[in-house]
């Protein structure tokens, strides 16, 4: 289950009543407005209930996600939410990332995603079980990298499912940047099991306190490999203005030049590398020098952009991943 702002929108999934015993718990339940997937046995359904405080519009459901906007949360401007119960099958839970992508925002749109993803992002996500399947779907993990997702992380306990020994961290919040924007403040809690091998998550978006002004400043490295970015210092540091004046405004710029111009580096190499694929096919019908030269100048620009995702991941990880060979592992605890 993910409760959100304690809890003016509740989803449940994979609920185990149907039919009148259903409708009864809702009209019981204190909520005013319901969304209701079903599915045939007990599995794959996902319910939505929400209070008058929240106007939620329902814009597309499938059976692994009811995907809605809130036009009005908390009179702040509009919130994309999706929530998620992914198919334990393999083969639908891999369909499930590229629909995700399909739904993403504008940039700058606020979007978060909660609940049962049944999936794990690194091995520090479970405890016990079987050591024949690792479990670590790296897809999951592309998904989020190319969608500029992240993990909101949690309050303990450390995991959300257990079933004898076996533990994992299969619930779980994601928010893209614009939600940190609007709602820094944000915390996810988990809660206790309520007659099911999954905890209870809630997702406090901050008591509805304007605090995005207080966000902390993050310096990329990454930045530092950009063309632009030399300019962007020089145009910002003056020799006749104080220090703190200089540090407040090169803060400033940097962050609206990080969004306006350095982008989001996952995009940026998913779009090179479909010129790249798609030179190749045209070189492959006619091998033009023109095509040739285009492409060497795509590659060379997909070096850079590797070289930035490396520094970028190095940066968030605060690990050795290098060594390890795995840019996920750590990154996504």
């Amino acid at each position: 289950m993910v409760q959100i702002q304690k809890p003016d929108i509740v989803a449940v999934v994979e609920p185990r009543i149907s039919g009148v015993t259903t409708d009864n718990f809702i009209q019981r339940s204190g909520f005013d407005s319901s969304y209701r997937v079903e599915a045939s046995g007990f599995s794959g359904r996902i319910w939505v209930l929400w209070k008058p405080s929240v106007r939620l519009d329902i814009l597309v459901v499938s059976s692994q996600f009811v995907h809605g906007w809130c036009p009005d949360f908390l009179g702040r401007k509009i919130f994309f939410i999706t929530f998620i119960y992914a198919s334990p099958n393999h083969s639908k839970r891999s369909a499930l990332w590229d629909q995700m992508r399909a739904l993403e925002p504008a940039q700058g749109t606020t979007w978060t995603l909660g609940g049962d993803f049944n999936v794990i992002a690194s091995l520090l996500k479970r405890r016990g079980g079987s050591r024949s399947r690792l479990g670590v779907c790296e897809k999951f993990n592309d998904f989020l990298f190319d969608s500029g997702l992240l993990d909101m992380g949690f309050h303990r306990p450390h995991f959300t499912w257990e079933r004898g020994d076996f533990l994992q961290r299969l619930d779980r919040c994601l928010c893209n940047e614009a939600w940190y924007d609007v709602h820094p403040a944000s915390e996810v809690i988990h809660l206790p099991k309520l007659g099911s091998g999954h905890r209870l998550i809630l997702l406090d978006s901050g008591n509805g306190i304007e605090t995005s002004s207080e966000r902390p400043y993050h310096y990329l490295t990454a930045w530092n490999e950009h063309s632009n970015f030399q300019r962007l210092v020089k145009e910002t540091w003056r020799e006749d203005r104080h220090i703190d004046d200089n540090v407040l405004y090169f803060q400033c710029r940097s962050t609206k030049w990080n969004k306006e111009v350095f982008s989001h580096i996952g995009r940026r190499k998913t779009l090179l590398l479909a010129c790249i694929k798609g030179i190749e096919v045209t070189r492959a019908r006619v091998d033009l020098e023109f095509f040739s030269d285009i492409e060497l100048d795509l590659k060379h620009e997909l070096a850079k952009v590797l070289e930035n995702e490396e520094s970028l991941w190095h940066q968030k990880s605060r690990t050795s991943w290098i060594s390890k060979g795995d840019r996920n592992t750590n990154f996504f605890t």
